[in-house]
Formats: structure tokens, C-alpha cells, sequence
């Protein structure tokens, strides 16, 4: 028995002895970091139940809805309207999926999902068109969200209540929509529902919300959306706001940085001291991203050094710049 017991006060001993030599490698955790994420996913929460308790019920019960593929009294395929946003629920989008709403005088908005690529398309005649893309997980059911206007550049893009791409595609010259006197044509969807007219980002991301946990289908929300997206080869919205952060975080010392353009971070020149600061859609080849976050595993020696002798920059700050990489 005396044996027993001295044999569990050891193993006690040793179980504090290893926390009290580990007690270092414990409080290295970056508390701070775990703070900022809490408060980053709490200002997410409140930002939904506002959403929720300002647009839900408004928008189920709204007399905008004029076509609802699982509603026998607004599943109209022939509608009038100059405006539009429209959700579609996808549940297996590996199969290629396509809404078209036909427009008269060869005009039309398509939203195609084949192959892992997901294209809104606002066309107009001899092939002129407003156009943004983006990939997808064919594995992951999806609830689409596309916004489309008179002007070829109000479009918008939502996919499981998330903003996803900043910029738009201009080929030829767009024009405006006169009206929209509508047939609508899917394939391989598992629901469309059309509002006729064109919807704030917090509407698209509530309804699309709502949606998703009528499906089962996981959504997130986005903190910074613009309400209209920028034609490609603009400083696009994202940009504009890491802009500010860079302005008021790193500019003081890299002053040189002032004047750049948002394609002026992809090379090098001497205004970055023949460095590429921003690798597009690789953040962990970005040495702007290593040193503002510290090391990774493929720069183990990028200690982060920016902004010098001031604090990091916040879980916020650093979210909305991993955004703009990968969105390039």
C-alpha cells in the first residue's frame, strides 16, 4: 500500500515538474492574438443578429421575391424588371449549373458554375459584356448570391453569405439595361430565388444565411464589402482599405510606398527596393505578410520586424491584408 502510494505522489510530482518546465512554453502563447480573434468572432456574431433583426423577416416576406422555384405563386419564368438579385442553391456543384435570365435586344445575365469556375456575366449585344469569376469547391454545396443593376458594373458576388471578389471584368463596352423583360432557364439547381431589385451586401448576406441553414449549408460573413465593385485594373475596394492600414501603420517609414498602385506591390522597382512585396494568391510568399506576421514554415528566418518599434497590427487589420493577397 505505502508502495502505491509513493509511486502516485511520484507521478504526481512529475506531472508538475514537467508543467512547471513547460510553464515558459505555455506563456509564450501569443495571448493577445487569441483575444483579438474572440473579439474579431464576437463582432462577426453581433454583426449577423443585427443583420438578422434588421432584414430577416422583411426579406422572407418580401413582395420583391417574383420568382421562387419552390413557390407555385411567384415561380414566374416570364418577368419585367431593370434590376435583379438572385440566389441559387447548389447542392452538388460538380455537375455544371447555369441560371440564364434571357433579355431582350440579345442582352442577358448568366450565372455558370463548370469545372470549379463560378462566372456572373452581364452580356450585352455584339458581345460586350461586364464579367467577374471566381473558383469554387466542387465538394462543398454552395448558396450563390448575384447582384445585378442597370449599370454593367453594379454586380455582386456572394457565395455561402461571404463577399468574395473585388473587381470586375470589362470586355468591349457594357452598356446599361433599358429594362429587363425576362425568361429565366436553369439547369442542375436545386432552387433559384429571384428579387427584383438589386440588394444591399447585408441583405445578400442575411437571406443568403437564411438560406444555407435551410440547406444545411455552411455560410460565413464578410466584415468589409463594397457595395459596388471596381473595374479590373482599379484600385479595387480591398485595396483601398490595406491602403489606409498601410498609410497609417508602415508609410511613415516607407515612405516611398506612398504613390504605389495596387499592381505596383506584385514587382519590384526602386520604389520597393527592388523587392516584390506581394506575391498574388500566395500569402506566405509575400514578404510584406512574413514580416508583418514572423516567421513561417518557408521563411523560418522572416522575423517580423513592421511596423518598427510600434505594436502588431491587429487580428482585423491583418484579416483584411490575407484577404487582399488572395484576392489578387
Amino acid at each position: 500500500m505505502i508502495k502505491k502510494i509513493t509511486a502516485v505522489m511520484l507521478t504526481v510530482a512529475s506531472v508538475l515538474l514537467f508543467f512547471q518546465n513547460c510553464s515558459s512554453d505555455f506563456s509564450s502563447l501569443d495571448e493577445s492574438s487569441y483575444s483579438e480573434q474572440f473579439v474579431l468572432n464576437q463582432r462577426i456574431l453581433q454583426l449577423e443578429q443585427d443583420y438578422d433583426k434588421k432584414y430577416l423577416a422583411s426579406l422572407i416576406g418580401s413582395q420583391d421575391i417574383i420568382s421562387d422555384s419552390l413557390n407555385i405563386k411567384t415561380n414566374q419564368k416570364n418577368i419585367f424588371l431593370e434590376k435583379a438579385t438572385v440566389f441559387v442553391i447548389v447542392k452538388k456543384p460538380g455537375s455544371k449549373a447555369t441560371l440564364n435570365l434571357g433579355v431582350d435586344q440579345d442582352q442577358k445575365i448568366s450565372l455558370v458554375l463548370n469545372e470549379g469556375q463560378l462566372s456572373l456575366l452581364h452580356e450585352a449585344p455584339a458581345n460586350n459584356m461586364s464579367k467577374t469569376t471566381l473558383a469554387y469547391d466542387e465538394t462543398k454545396s454552395l448558396v450563390i448570391a448575384a447582384r445585378v443593376g442597370k449599370n454593367p458594373q453594379d454586380i455582386l458576388l456572394m457565395v455561402n453569405g461571404e463577399y468574395v471578389l473585388p473587381t470586375v471584368q470589362k470586355i468591349g463596352s457594357p452598356i446599361d439595361y433599358n429594362y429587363l423583360e425576362t425568361f429565366i432557364e436553369t439547369t442542375n439547381t436545386d432552387r433559384f430565388v429571384v428579387f427584383n431589385k438589386t440588394l444591399e451586401p447585408p441583405e445578400m448576406n442575411t437571406f443568403s444565411r437564411y438560406l444555407g441553414r435551410l440547406y444545411g449549408i455552411p455560410t460565413k460573413t464578410s466584415l468589409e464589402t463594397p457595395d459596388i465593385l471596381t473595374w479590373d485594373g482599379a484600385d479595387n475596394a480591398l485595396f483601398i482599405n490595406v491602403k489606409n492600414i498601410l498609410n497609417q501603420k508602415c508609410f511613415r517609414c516607407h515612405s516611398s510606398w506612398r504613390n504605389l498602385n495596387e499592381n505596383d506591390y506584385t514587382v519590384a522597382s526602386t520604389f520597393t527596393q527592388q523587392k516584390i512585396l506581394v506575391v498574388p494568391k500566395r500569402l506566405k510568399d509575400s514578404p510584406l505578410w512574413y514580416y508583418l506576421v514572423g516567421s513561417s514554415d518557408e521563411n523560418t528566418q522572416a522575423l517580423r520586424n513592421m511596423p518598427k518599434d510600434n505594436p502588431p497590427l491587429s487580428t482585423i487589420e491583418l484579416e483584411m491584408i490575407k484577404t487582399w493577397i488572395n484576392s489578387l
